[in-house]
């Protein structure tokens, strides 16, 4: 009887341990997804590269985000937002997957979905922890929060798109 209850707390302590853990991956996940600086690219003659797709068609370098982007080069739009220390723009829209461009909305997609999946299983492990009866979940979230890996880690395809290398 004090072994069973030995585990119950131990599988208590590490919920709540995953409740912390998992509220700083998905506030991690939120802010790599919102700046405008989750890479940098300059040209090594310093003159823009005509061969880039737009926005980054006429800079010689910028700062690539997700759902946002800074340039070097004076901007004629007037949707600038000043966040995390640069004048950040949105992009115009979100790039169609039949565009030349194919690996830069698919880790677009993913940077927004993989948070999604694990605030998905941070609310079934806080309704665990808090209802104390909902124990066979675990499962579900178990899955979810491999989704939220794969999809986090499918945001690095952006490094694979051959206009920025």
């Amino acid at each position: 009887m004090a072994q069973s209850n030995i585990f119950e707390r131990c599988g208590q302590l590490a919920r709540i341990t995953m409740l912390i853990v998992g509220a700083g991956a998905i506030v991690c996940s939120v802010f790599t997804a919102y700046t405008c600086d989750f890479f940098e690219f300059r040209t090594l003659d310093g003159e823009p590269w005509d061969q880039l797709f737009a926005p980054f068609d006429n800079v010689s370098s910028s700062h690539v985000g997700f759902f946002r982007y800074s340039s070097s080069a004076p901007s004629s739009s007037s949707n600038g937002e000043y966040a995390f220390g640069r004048n950040c723009q949105t992009y115009d829209d979100w790039r169609s997957l039949d565009s030349e461009s194919k690996l830069f909305p698919l880790s677009q997609y993913a940077s927004a979905a993989a948070p999604g999946a694990a605030l998905l299983a941070w609310m079934i492990n806080f309704i665990e922890v808090t209802c104390h009866q909902a124990k066979s979940l675990y499962l579900l979230t178990a899955f979810l929060l491999l989704a939220a890996t794969i999809l986090q880690g499918c945001t690095f395809l952006i490094f694979s798109e051959s206009d920025f290398w």
